[in-house]
Order: C-alpha cells, then sequence, then structure tokens
C-alpha cells in the first residue's frame, strides 16, 4: 500500500477566531515504514489521523491510497471498503463494545472482515500481550494499561496494511507501553505501514516523522 497526502490543508473556527492546523501539507508513506506524527497540543495530529482514515475530509488537497484519491469521486465507497479490509484505526478515546468480552471484543471486527483463522490469531495476540488470563473478562473490569492492549489487540488481529495508531502509550505504564511499541514497530517490519500520532519519546526515536507546528 501507498498512501500519499498532496498539499492538504485544514482548520477550524475556536471561540470567534480562525485556527490553521496545516496548510499545504505533503508526504508518502509505503509498506516497511513506521511514522510518527508529531507536534505539540492542538497542532492537529488526530485530525490528521482521520484525515487519513476517511472520518474527515480535508478542506483542500488530496489523499490517495494506491494512487486512488478518497477525497473526491466515489470516496464515500472506497473508503468503506479501505476501512473495512487494509486500514484499521487505533482511536485514543475508549472504544470496546461494553456487552463484549475481551475476546470477543477482538474478533468482532474480524469476524466481520472475514480475516480467517481469526479465533487463533486472537488468542495468540493474547498470549503475546500478557492478557490470556483476561479473555473473558469484561471491559470496565480492566485496568487502563489492559484495555489499550486488548485495542491493540482488536486492531492487529485484522492484519491491516496500514495502521493508524492515535497515541497508543497514553497514561500506560512502562511495562505496557513497552509491549505496545515492540507490537507497533514489529509490525511495521514486516512490510506493513504504521503511522502514529504520538508525544511518546521511545516512539518518536527512530522513527521518520511527520512534523505539525
Amino acid at each position: 500500500m501507498v498512501i500519499e497526502a498532496r498539499n492538504i490543508s485544514h482548520s477550524f473556527g475556536q471561540e470567534g477566531r480562525h485556527v490553521q492546523l496545516f496548510e499545504n501539507l505533503s508526504f508518502t508513506v509505503k509498506n516497511g515504514q513506521f511514522v510518527t506524527v508529531c507536534g505539540p497540543s492542538g497542532s492537529g495530529k488526530t485530525t490528521l489521523l482521520s484525515i487519513l482514515a476517511g472520518f474527515i475530509k480535508p478542506q483542500g488537497g488530496e489523499i490517495l491510497i494506491d494512487e486512488k484519491n478518497i477525497v473526491s469521486g466515489p470516496a464515500k465507497r472506497l473508503r468503506d471498503k479501505l476501512l473495512l479490509s487494509r486500514i484499521s484505526y487505533m482511536m485514543q478515546s475508549a472504544s470496546l463494545l461494553h456487552r463484549l468480552n475481551v475476546r470477543e471484543n477482538i474478533l468482532v471486527a474480524a469476524e466481520i472482515a472475514g480475516v480467517k483463522k481469526a479465533g487463533i490469531k486472537a488468542d495468540e495476540l493474547l498470549e503475546k500481550l500478557g492478557l490470556s488470563d483476561r479473555k473473558k473478562a469484561m471491559p470496565e473490569r480492566l485496568s487502563g494499561g489492559e484495555y489499550r492492549r486488548v485495542m491493540l489487540a482488536r486492531t492487529l488481529v485484522l492484519e491491516p496494511e496500514l495502521i493508524l495508531a492515535d497515541e497508543p502509550t497514553a497514561n500506560l505504564d512502562e511495562e505496557s507501553a513497552l509491549m505496545v511499541r515492540t507490537l507497533l514497530r514489529e509490525y511495521a517490519g514486516d512490510n506493513k505501514a504504521v503511522i502514529i500520532a504520538s508525544h511518546d519519546e521511545k516512539l518518536l526515536s527512530g522513527s521518520e516523522k511527520i512534523k505539525l507546528k
């Protein structure tokens, strides 16, 4: 997969003033790359990920996936297909389904997407993330670190070509953060692409960067 941003711009109004997040921003990310979006709070990191995922339409410019523009033309149908089969977005906010246990939360999207041997892959991820003994736990019974690791497992089980992750190590203890960093770097090393918005210096270190002001 090749994802390309061409001269994208986005702004919003806040308390009677105009805030320009980014203007004429261009970059290309290919399989095998581990990329971090960095910048101060309010610079538009989450907005940029949402644009790349197709949740928000940029006010200017184009987003191309394998040279197909997902901003104009039959964009919505293409975005929906990409998000189901090729792109997975790990949000910063809590997003597990409260009525499903840990293992069911990991499997629900994989089953919709038709991932083969999803159950086996889910169990392998639970083992890697130190969650094997928590697979039947309900989300409200999880610690903050456990919750984020389940969100990562749900993202990885889809085996997408591109992972978008918003502050995946935020508010985690060092042991949980290390697990998350390791799996995301390994994933990019497996000829997949990973784009992360983060303030985590250990994630930023050694990564290719998209810098926002």
